[in-house]
């Protein structure tokens, strides 16, 4: 259980803020085992002009999915009450409750995610959405597309992987369910080596390639 920032600056992840048109450069690193530790050094950053992702990384653990939907509804009032300048990053695996068969995890997972960034909102904030692994799509999928389809994304910022063959089609598929139901959408490498499907150069052109996209739409 590790508290995670990404802060805005120099390298790792890039994505296009669809609608402005900016361009952003992120590094990820370890900030902290408590959410004092994660806020405290989130306001080093917004000291420094950048803004930050608060991400509570835990996977494989015990606590279910609706008691980590909580930790991040605590981080959105904790980053609001201290006036600290950013989003919160999610990780689906974290919150579906494993347990359970696909179909009641992509429920599940669309209920907290629509209520959270909802809650973000409010706040003039987003929840940012790791594609996150291929293992999951099946049923991480069916809860994004929903989301979009019913009108209920407000909130949301999505963050697709260009480092997969299908990630063109992907995110054409997304701009055309998502985008006018003001969700944002992120480029960004990809984590997980396993799900790899490009090289590192093919990466760096498809990413080139799908921010192109998004221009165009």
């Amino acid at each position: 259980m590790t508290w995670m920032e990404i802060a805005g600056i120099l390298a790792g992840s890039v994505f296009l803020y669809l609608g402005i048109g900016v361009v952003v450069l992120l590094q990820r690193f370890t900030c902290g085992g408590t959410l004092e530790q994660a806020l405290a050094a989130a306001k080093v950053h917004n000291a420094q002009q950048l803004g930050v992702l608060v991400n509570y990384a835990y996977e494989g653990g015990r606590i279910g999915g609706e008691a980590i939907a909580d930790i991040y509804t605590r981080v959105l009032d904790a980053m609001e009450r201290l006036g600290i300048r950013g989003d919160i990053s999610v990780k689906p695996s974290s919150w579906g409750d494993s347990g359970r068969v696909a179909g009641a995890k992509a429920y599940m997972l669309e209920l907290r995610l629509r209520s959270r960034a909802s809650h973000a909102r409010r706040m003039n904030r987003w929840v940012w959405v790791d594609e996150e692994r291929t293992v999951d799509s099946g049923w991480t999928d069916p809860a994004f597309q929903s989301l979009g389809e019913t009108g209920m994304a407000n909130g949301l910022a999505l963050r697709m992987r260009a480092y997969l063959k299908s990630s063109r089609w992907r995110l054409n598929d997304r701009l055309q369910g998502l985008q006018k139901n003001h969700v944002m959408i992120g480029i960004c490498r990809g984590t997980y080596q396993a799900d790899a499907e490009l090289a590192p150069e093919e990466t760096e052109a498809r990413i080139e390639e799908l921010m192109r996209l998004c221009k165009e739409k």
